[in-house]
């Protein structure tokens, strides 16, 4: 089966098992750009065609792009609010400023005081570059999948991000979304479509994460859009196919690890769940994946975990 792949980032192919088609690009807003200037006809209409904006996220395909652009600002305080109750319930400790008679930085009060000790000295470990921790977060979802629960997710991976600058890693997160063909038992024919949402070292922007990792219209206008418009992608059929999360060990050896989407289970479905439950959830996943950051944490009891698991349709 000839391999397909398209977009100005397909270096993003690399994380990802084989698949027919793969569309995949260096941001939100180029994945907009791109299917600003298509002229062409979409062999199906999904991502293309007015919205219920309760279902979608928005009605049109020109406000997805214009939320791509500017990133979803209505978004950010549930977002932040979720996001910060984790970091209350889940600190991590800041690590201890060493200081001696010589170091590279002078703590002034520490000298005026006369105390010797006055120089900050360096953390070796921090002074060489932070090693990068990529994490692919799943935007797939069925039709019956409320949009509370994926925005409720994506404050839970902003945490996530969060916790793990914290322990010394620099954070790369690249949403994505799967479909194999209907009725296909076979992975080898399925679509993905993967964008990146940060890079490694750029501070978080709340508003553009959001967007990325927990708008609908991410996934139901943008990511509906990048396969119809390609007809390479026609084999998904015009209902797209059916979603699925990628299992656990499908990423191994590709240095990156997965984040499932809120499909199959209930632990994202109210902002009090989401903080405990969906991030044990996903910190579960990522303890399956020995990710780095959480080695050495041990699984924690969730309720109604759900499944990794194909789903019939969206």
């Amino acid at each position: 089966m000839e391999r397909v792949i398209v977009g100005n980032e397909k270096s993003l192919a690399d994380y990802l098992p084989p698949m027919r088609f793969g569309s995949f690009w260096k941001s939100p807003e180029s994945l907009g750009d791109f299917l600003k200037d298509f002229k062409g006809k979409p062999w199906a209409d999904a991502g293309f065609e007015d919205d219920r904006p309760d279902w979608a996220g928005c009605r049109t395909l020109a406000e997805a792009i214009d939320l791509a652009q500017t990133g979803w600002k209505e978004g950010v305080p549930k977002v932040v609010k979720i996001r910060d109750t984790i970091n209350a319930l889940n600190p991590v400790a800041p690590k201890a400023v060493k200081y001696g008679i010589c170091g590279a930085i002078p703590d002034v009060p520490r000298a005026i005081s006369g105390n010797i000790l006055n120089m900050k000295q360096m953390d070796s470990a921090f002074s060489k570059r932070k090693p990068v921790i990529t994490l692919l977060s799943s935007m797939g979802a069925n039709c019956g999948t409320s949009g509370d629960a994926i925005t409720n997710r994506a404050a839970v991976v902003a945490a996530i991000v969060d916790q793990v600058e914290a322990r010394g890693f620099a954070v790369e997160v690249i949403a994505i979304a799967t479909a194999k063909s209907f009725g296909s038992g076979d992975k080898l024919n399925s679509a993905c479509t993967a964008v990146r949402v940060k890079s490694a070292g750029q501070p978080v922007d709340i508003g553009r994460l959001a967007y990325g990792v927990g708008h609908v219209s991410m996934f139901r206008k943008l990511i509906f859009a990048s396969w119809t418009c390609d007809k390479d992608a026609s084999f998904l059929s015009s209902c797209l196919g059916s979603t699925y999360n990628l299992g656990n060990g499908e990423l191994e050896g590709k240095n990156a690890y997965y984040l499932p989407g809120p499909e199959g289970t209930s632990v994202f479905n109210t902002e009090e769940r989401a903080c405990k439950e969906g991030l044990d959830y996903l910190i579960n996943n990522l303890i399956d994946q020995k990710c780095p950051p959480f080695k050495d944490m041990k699984k924690k009891k969730v309720k109604d975990p759900g499944e990794i698991k194909f789903v019939d349709d969206f």
